[in-house]
Parts: C-alpha cells; structure tokens; sequence
C-alpha cells in the first residue's frame, strides 16, 4: 500500500499521481467513491469522496496495466452501538429520519429513533434519505434444539470474513450456516468482521423434549349381569281379601233394605280394605256403581207422575217398590198420603171434611 487516508463522511481529498494518465477504481464504493476529476493542475487527477464509515482501497492503474498505486482509505464514522438483548436506546442523529434495517431479528426500531435489541448480530440501520447509517452491535444468547440448523448470516448486516463455533458440540460452515450437535450444551461462535474484529455471543443447544411415556392400561374383563326375572304379580292377600267380600256384601245388605248411609260406609270401609291392590280396587268400584244404579229405581216424581195420569194402582206400586235415599223418604211418604183422597177426589167421593 502506498499510504493511508483518514476522512469524515461528506469530505474530499484530491489524489495526485505524476506520470501516464491512471485509471482510478474503489473497491467499496459503498464507503469511499474516485473519480477522474483534476481540481489541481498538472495532476492526473483521482478525486476521494468519503460516503460513510468504513474502509475501501483506493488503486491508481496506468493505462497498459503495468503499473498501480493502493491507498488505504478509512472514513471515520460514530462508534458502533452496543446493546443487550432486552435493552433500549436512542439512534444518534434526527429522531424522525426514518430509520430502517434489515436485520429485524436483532432489533426493533420504534418511532423517535428508538431502537431495541431482540438478540446477537450485527445490525445496520439507514435513514430514508441513506445519508446516514449506524452499527448496532447486541449481545445476547441464540436458542436451537439438537440436529436444527440456524443461518447467522442473517443476522450481521456487514461482511463476516470467518465464523468459528468454540467446541465440536455444534459445526458452522463458511456461509455461515450453524448445525447443533445432538447433546445439550452451551457453546460460544465468533464471526470475524471485514474491519478485522471478532464479535462472539452464545448459542444454547437444547435437549430434545423427553417423548411422553407410555400409560399403563389393564385390560378388565366385566362379566355379563344377568338381572333376576320381575317377580310375579302377588295375588291379594287372603285378610284383605276376605275383609273387602264382608263389607261389600253388607253394603248390598243395607241397600236392599234402603239404608243407604250404612251402605255407604260399608263401602269406605272396603275402599280402605282395597286400597294398593287394583283387584280388589276395581271391585270395590263396580260394587259401587251397581248400588247406584239401584238407587235410582222409582221414586218421589215418578210416583207424583202416576198420580197426575189417574194411575193409581201404579202409584200404589212406586210408593211399596221405590227404593229412595233417606233425604227423599219423607217426600215419598208425603206423596203416597196423597193417593187414596186424589183417587176419592176424581170419583167424587170426597166429602169437604176429607
């Protein structure tokens, strides 16, 4: 190299080569750019602009090739900014420059030029305009699991000369390219920068998740249940049976002789005798409604009936057959008084005293 050249973004410095016209080149015009111009008299001209922090290799070649000139150019720049993975901090320059990056899994910018680191690389950040541009370096640790493989490169936003992984538990190739070994450890990885720098965080390699053991099962064998047969309708009971025949035939007793209160209670008793058992239950009922259809043999209206049709014999007959409830028994008795003076009456033989 010829020399070395230290510059601040935005400056120019004008080369001089002396002899056969050159041809200028840069190797990172990203950091530094030449051009043919002569801003000083008699000199081949090699005008230096520096762009942004960085190196770039300024070469003068003549014409034929036979002859070049290097110089080293450093464009001098803020210092890269440190963060840890979690922490936060304010990008120097115009909070509302717009600032970008692409390497979104090592930080998060947030408006006001804040930016916050999310884990280890290297990140550039840019603003709208691309006039101004900061390193942003996070420190932290990168998770895989046995057998994953991980692409670093991503994760630097600058040029990575060499990477190197601090023990055999896991293998990195020149791409970058990290493939976790197939035991648990931790391990740290340096990647070396073009600038010559090592930057090293820490990759944790995790167990493979232990896979459920299996449930015991035990196979039970429920043997048939075979349910006992209904049992057989129970026939009524002797005693209650017999109870229920006594009052029923006492019931009809009483109703022949036109007693019908006793009758009555003669069948509440048998209802009671009878009560849980549908035989002597329906029984009891058809005994009922025979003894009151009974009760509605002749009575009080068909008497008067026969006596308004001058049937006397018949209104005889009603008044010795009517079978009446004790409520109508003084009526009849009434009604048949009537017979014999209605009879005299229509004959004409009832005196005025009668």
């Amino acid at each position: 190299m010829a020399g070395e050249l230290v510059l601040q973004p935005g400056e120019h410095r004008q080369l001089r080569a002396h002899g056969e016209a050159q041809r200028w080149e840069s190797d990172n015009p990203r950091v530094a750019t030449v051009t043919d111009e002569d801003l000083v008299a008699g000199t081949h001209g090699g005008l230096v602009t520096a762009v942004r922090a960085g190196q770039a290799r300024i070469t003068a070649v003549d014409f034929d090739g036979r002859n070049a000139i290097e110089l080293a150019v450093t464009v001098a720049g803020a210092a890269p900014l440190a963060l840890a993975a979690g922490a936060r901090a304010v990008l120097p320059g115009d909070p509302a420059a717009g600032w970008t990056t692409e390497q979104t899994q090592v930080v998060r910018l947030e408006p006001g030029g804040q930016v916050v680191g999310l884990g280890p690389g290297v990140a550039r950040v840019r603003d709208a305009a691309g006039s101004a541009e900061h390193e942003v370096r996070v420190s932290g640790a990168l998770e895989l699991g046995v057998g994953q493989r991980l692409a670093l490169a991503e994760r630097f936003g600058l040029a990575v000369n060499s990477w190197r992984a601090g023990s055999p538990a896991a293998e990195i190739d020149s791409h970058g390219v990290l493939t976790a070994g197939d035991r648990a450890r931790a391990l740290d990885v340096s990647a070396t920068l073009a600038s010559g720098e090592v930057f090293t965080f820490e990759v944790r390699i995790r167990a493979a998740a232990a896979a459920p053991e299996p449930v015991a099962t035990t196979e039970v064998r429920v043997p048939p249940v075979t349910l006992p047969p209904d049992p057989p309708r129970s026939e009524p009971r002797a005693a209650a049976a017999e109870e229920v025949a006594r009052h029923l035939a006492q019931a009809r007793a009483c109703a022949e002789q036109g007693q019908w209160e006793p009758s009555g209670g003669h069948l509440t008793a048998a209802t009671v005798a009878a009560a849980g058992n549908p035989e002597l239950e329906a029984r009891v009922q058809a005994t009922r409604a025979e003894l009151r259809q009974a009760s509605a043999g002749p009575g009080v209206t068909e008497l008067l009936d026969a006596l308004l049709a001058h049937d006397f014999a018949g209104a005889r007959e009603r008044a010795r057959a009517a079978r009446v409830p004790p409520g109508q028994r003084e009526g009849l008795a009434a009604a048949a008084d009537l017979i014999a003076p209605v009879e005299r009456l229509t004959q004409g033989s009832l005196s005025p005293g009668d």
